[in-house]
């Protein structure tokens, strides 16, 4: 494992908008090397090297983690940030956009933590954390969660975001008073 302080290389999903965005960005100012993914491919710059990833397809997420492998000797740090919200009542979403919101959100935490997983385990570290978009904190902090499930790696890291998206809280409300005027 890299020495405390001394640059780490990072892959983050869902870097091209976002919070994935703002994470690899704070990484690259910390002068960390970044891997970063987004559906289409992009040319590299801004510090981000970038993989063309859809986390809604295994083998496009273990592509990436292969080519992340050939470019570097360890992944020291992920951050899975890939998602997307849906707005609106239960009455207003359709199934399919609920099957799609969790191929992404969940399944695609899950297809690149089993991408990632052998390699840290491999080299003997790294470190995985998943940014969520819960509403079960109202507190409006960023609350980090440990949860010590993968031997021989350093805990997980969930981060879940409060309110801060003011469009999502207002989608909210008004999907609300939607459902109250019927």
């Amino acid at each position: 494992m890299p020495a405390a302080g001394s640059p780490k290389t990072v892959f983050v999903t869902g870097a091209s908008s976002g919070i994935g965005a703002a994470v690899a960005q704070r990484f690259v100012e910390r002068g960390d090397r970044v891997f970063g993914t987004s559906r289409s491919a992009r040319p590299d710059g801004d510090g981000i090297e970038w993989l063309a990833v859809n986390v809604q397809d295994d083998a496009s997420v273990d592509l990436a983690v292969t080519e992340m492998q050939k470019r570097c000797d360890s992944i020291d740090v992920a951050v899975l940030c890939a998602g997307f919200g849906i707005f609106g009542s239960v009455e207003d979403v359709s199934i399919e956009a609920a099957k799609e919101q969790f191929e992404t959100n969940y399944f695609g935490v899950l297809r690149s933590m089993r991408a990632l997983l052998p390699a840290m385990r491999a080299q003997g570290h790294g470190r995985i954390l998943i940014a969520t978009g819960g509403r079960g904190h109202q507190d409006r902090k960023i609350r980090l969660e440990h949860v010590n499930f993968f031997q021989g790696l350093q805990p997980t890291t969930v981060v879940e975001q409060g309110g801060e998206n003011r469009q999502m809280e207002r989608s909210r409300r008004e999907g609300a008073q939607q459902f109250l005027r019927r």
